[in-house]
This record gives structure tokens, C-alpha cells and sequence, in this order.
């Protein structure tokens, strides 16, 4: 009887045998047929782990925004809402004051925010003229800015077609092949030009300087020259209105590129976020295009 019950154990060892022995024969065969499928599989394995592991950790960002942990919003003036499309690019820690800070910068794809706003030609035209008319330090020193400037006797060669540029101009910043606003925390520039005056817009108010000449230029451009120094605008290929600028020759990246204030809306804005109210760190502006 118990020799009966050993037939198929001994069956069952003699079949496995064979397949481990069939399996050994094809790894001989076609080597490389095995060892391609683990390494593929492997390959496949580490992708799918880092893929998951970004997404995992954009959500986590972005959930973060809008629920700081350990306090509210510093984002002036107004914080994005889950409704708000939004793309966290930078992200900041450290310690300030013994405590921790933690900031976010981030694109703003809405388009409607007031930190958008801010840079239309209806906003800026009120900026200017409450430094201009209301009474105190700001509207002062803008008058006497005035008197000095046109007190000037210089002579000009102010081509008519400057009237095709006039009004409230802006900047934008390259970043990863587009072009964006930026809200950022420590100034944001603008000015404004008219057919005598280019007034640049200061933390004390609009600045008015003396136009001498300007012209257009045959790529589409455009120059004029101050009484102290000499803009040259070249527009940027494939986008409409955008204008690279140099100042006396010079690139400078916090305003090398400029567009009319009428065209804010064509640009999306990176904006800032973070558990303090005073630790801003504007992204690094790039070089050139």
C-alpha cells in the first residue's frame, strides 16, 4: 500500500524535473530572449515608480497651496482656489526667525486674477494718475520732474509714426520657451510713452523724461532716443507685439522684453505663495530667447 502511494509523488518530481529542465534548455538556446524580457520588464518597472512618484508629488504640492498647514495664505491680493488651473514650478524651505517658511511659485493659467489685472492699461492709466494729482510727496516730485523736462531747450526729430506706439507698455519674462507676467514682490515695471515724454513708473511715481527723436526701423521695429539714453525695440519672431529691448545696446533681463499694456491678457503670470508674508523669492530671470 505504501509503495502505491509513492507512484505519484515520484510522478509528480520526474514531471517537474522535465520542466525545469526544458526551461534551463530555452534559456541556452535564446539567451537573450530571457535576459531582454526581465531587463524590459525592470526598465518598465523603474519608469511607471518614477512616474508615479512626480505625479504623487505635484499633487501633494499643489494640495499644499491651497491648504497651507500651520497657517493662511500670504499671496497678494488674492490666492488661487481649487477652481483656479495652476502649475507649481519652484518650490522653497528654510528657516526665518526660528521658524520654518515654506514658499511656492507658481503659473496662474485663470488669466482673470487681480494680480493679473494689474498690468492693463486701465489699471496702470489709475497708477499714474494718483501719483500725478494726489497731493503729497509723489505728485511733487513728478511736477518738478516736469518743469525740469521741458524747461529744456533740445531739438527733436519725432517721426509721426511714434503715435502707433503711445500709450502704457509692459514686460514680460521668458521661462521653459514662453513668454510671462510676473506678479512680482519688489516692483514691477511699466511706463508709459506719448508723443514728447517716456515716463518710467518708480516706487515714487511716474519719472518723466524728454523725448529728442524717434523713428521705425526696417525689421519691424522700432528707436528712440531721451536725453538720456537711446531704446531700441526688435520684435521677437512668432509672437505679435513683442518687442526685445536694449537700453544704450545693453540687455537688461528684468526689462528685455516689453508689450503693449493692451495685450496683458495674452500672457499667463507666475505668481508667489508660502506660509510668510515677506520671504518672496522671484524666480531668476533668463538671458535671452
Amino acid at each position: 500500500m505504501k509503495r502505491l502511494l509513492h507512484i505519484p509523488l515520484l510522478f509528480t518530481l520526474l514531471l517537474s524535473g522535465c520542466q525545469q529542465i526544458e526551461t534551463w534548455f530555452a534559456r541556452i538556446v535564446h539567451p537573450q530572449r530571457d535576459s531582454a524580457a526581465v531587463i524590459d520588464s525592470a526598465a518598465l518597472a523603474r519608469r511607471e515608480a518614477i512616474r508615479a512618484a512626480e505625479l504623487a508629488f505635484k499633487q501633494a504640492v499643489t494640495d499644499s497651496i491651497r491648504n497651507q498647514p500651520g497657517g493662511t495664505f500670504n499671496d497678494y491680493p488674492t490666492p488661487p482656489t481649487p477652481f483656479d488651473s495652476i502649475t507649481v514650478i519652484q518650490t522653497q524651505y528654510g528657516e526665518k526667525g526660528g521658524a520654518p517658511f515654506r514658499q511656492y511659485t507658481y503659473i496662474d493659467h485663470s488669466r482673470a486674477s487681480s494680480a493679473q489685472r494689474w498690468f492693463s492699461a486701465d489699471s496702470l492709466r489709475k497708477r499714474f494718475e494718483r501719483f500725478m494729482t494726489e497731493e503729497g510727496g509723489g505728485k511733487i516730485a513728478y511736477e518738478r520732474a516736469l518743469q525740469r523736462c521741458l524747461a529744456r531747450q533740445v531739438e527733436t526729430h519725432i517721426d509721426s509714426s511714434i503715435t502707433r506706439y503711445t500709450g502704457f507698455w509692459i514686460h514680460v519674462y521668458p521661462h521653459d520657451g514662453k513668454f510671462y507676467l510676473e506678479d512680482d514682490p519688489e516692483w514691477k515695471y511699466a511706463w508709459h510713452l506719448n508723443d514728447s515724454l517716456y515716463m518710467n513708473l518708480t516706487k515714487s511715481g511716474p519719472r518723466p523724461v524728454r523725448i529728442v527723436s524717434f523713428k521705425e526701423l526696417d525689421n519691424g521695429g522700432f528707436s528712440f532716443q531721451t536725453t538720456e539714453e537711446k531704446m531700441v525695440f526688435t520684435p521677437v519672431k512668432g509672437y505679435r507685439d513683442l518687442y526685445r529691448m536694449t537700453l544704450d545696446g545693453i540687455f537688461y533681463k528684468q526689462m528685455g522684453y516689453a508689450v503693449p499694456a493692451d495685450t496683458y491678457f495674452r500672457y499667463d503670470i507666475i505668481r508667489y505663495t508660502g506660509n510668510t508674508p515677506d520671504h518672496f523669492i522671484p524666480i531668476e530671470k533668463e538671458d535671452e530667447q
